[in-house]
């Protein structure tokens, strides 16, 4: 279950590169952008969705940054396109998850780092 975001994100992504690249005026796609740099950047966001699945935890501080950016992109892209109704439907939603699942992997606890509510001092 720790791994799902990021494989269903991938899945998301691979299926509507793939089926832009194959099929784009597939009734299917109408919901898809078609624009190379969209396709670009699904493609950026399959690697990067990748690097977090082959790394284990606890990941470099860099590539935790670096994800937290790729995330923030994504998650801003996906709300403003959203609401603004300037992308089609699919690729907001496929963003915002993509971007959660990004977000969730550089948000990571340390191995021996514990969150605690405040505990009664005796």
């Amino acid at each position: 279950m720790r791994k799902f975001h990021l494989y269903f994100a991938i899945i998301a992504l691979a299926s509507l590169l793939v089926g832009e690249a194959i099929t784009p005026n597939s009734p299917i796609f109408w919901l898809a952008g078609t624009d190379t740099a969209v396709q670009v950047i699904r493609g950026i966001m399959i690697g990067m969705l990748g690097v977090q699945l082959v790394t284990t935890p606890p990941r470099p501080t860099v590539l935790r940054a670096i994800t937290l950016v790729a995330a923030a992109f994504a998650l801003a892209y996906g709300v403003y396109a959203f609401g603004a109704a300037k992308s089609p439907i699919l690729d907001a939603i496929v963003f915002i998850h993509a971007g959660l699942a990004l977000a969730i992997t550089a948000l990571e606890l340390q191995p021996k780092t514990h969150l605690t509510l405040v505990s009664d001092a005796k």
